[in-house]
Order: C-alpha cells, then structure tokens, then sequence
C-alpha cells in the first residue's frame, strides 16, 4: 500500500463505478522459501491492497495448485461485494509458476456521467497508470458517419520510489505516535481473508 502507483491509483478512481478488479502478482520460486506457500508469501499483499481499496468482501470463491509436496504453489481467488453502490467483483491471481514477475491491478469502470466507461491498468513494478475510455457518442438521429465510441489512452508515469523505504519511514512514524498506516483491525481482517480463501480452495479441490 505504500506503492506510489497504488496511493495514485486509490485518490484517483471512483470506487462506485468499479465493476471488475483484478490483481495479478506472479514470480519464480525463490529457492530460499521453504516453509511458506505462495498465498501467505506474496498474495497477502494483494489481500492487504483489495481491504484498502473496497473494505470486507462478502463471498470467496477459491481454487489453487499444488507441488508435490502439498504446497500451494498458485492461486486464483475470486470475491464478491455488494457494499458498494453494485455488485461487483475482485480477483486476485497469485502465482510461483512464472519465468518473470508480474505485480499489475487492473480495473473496469462502468460509464459515468460522461457516458465515458474505462479500464485502468496499474503496473506496481514500473510504477506507471495506463487509463484507456471509451466514450459513448449520442449520435442525432440523421447522422450515420460519425463513430458510436470515441477511445483514448493516457499513459501516467511516475516518479519511482522504493515502496519498502516508504514503509520503513511509516513504520518509524508509528514508533513517534503517527496515526497512519495499519491498524490491528485491519490486519486481523487481512487474517480473517487469507484464512477463508484457503478454507474455500481447500473445499474446491
């Protein structure tokens, strides 16, 4: 949550037109990892930044892959919420079986005002926002030339900053009495999410 890219991303999208989120962190196998699968290693974070961005789901829906050894080396979590304005649905993809890493969230936003919809792609490894909209064109009733949808791409680079550095200093903050950062509420919600998706991938299997 300390990314430069996710603190962009959440002051800047409307939440109530999100219909679609998905989150994608895949790298190889470290070899120094034994004791932990790759839910608890890396999707923990990926739950931490869906709590921020949406609160408590209401469902989960969840399959993984194992290695030989039982270990879960892949998962594929799906959830549902409707606290929000319309149902909508996040799904993080979690994976060891990857040649390279991957840490991207991409949204779907429903049309606003504008009757301009969108999709944003935010890329935590290059730190960059890519939003593409389609806006919807009220055509009059004689013209049949014009296009019915209007598409634009806006590329938002920024200025990169090592996200552990920014969670050190917040976590010095917290030692000189800062407020910010995570409270123990939500990092027992973290626990409470990582421990159904399990429960689910384990019922699916």
């Amino acid at each position: 949550q300390y990314n430069p890219t996710f603190c962009q991303l959440k002051n800047s999208i409307n939440k109530s037109l999100v219909n679609l989120c998905q989150f994608y962190r895949y790298s190889p196998r470290p070899s120094r990892i034994n004791d932990v699968d790759v839910w608890t290693d890396i999707g923990v974070h990926d739950v931490d930044l869906m709590l921020t961005l949406f609160g408590m789901p209401n469902s989960v829906n969840a399959s993984s892959f194992l290695d030989q050894k039982g270990t879960i080396v892949s998962m594929h979590a799906v959830y549902e919420f409707n606290n929000l304005h319309s149902k909508m649905i996040c799904v993080l993809n979690t994976s060891w079986l990857s040649a390279s890493k991957k840490r991207q969230i991409e949204l779907c936003l429903n049309e606003d005002v504008n009757n301009s919809a969108s999709v944003v792609k935010a890329n935590l490894l290059e730190q960059t926002v890519e939003e593409t909209r389609e806006t919807r064109i009220v055509k009059k009733i004689d013209d049949h030339f014009s296009p019915n949808i209007i598409d634009s791409t806006t590329i938002t680079r920024l200025t990169k900053e090592e996200p552990l550095l920014l969670e050190i200093k917040s976590f010095i903050s917290a030692l000189n009495g800062s407020k910010e950062g995570t409270t123990l509420d939500k990092s027992l919600e973290v626990a409470m999410i990582m421990e159904s998706t399990i429960e689910s991938s384990v019922r699916n299997q």
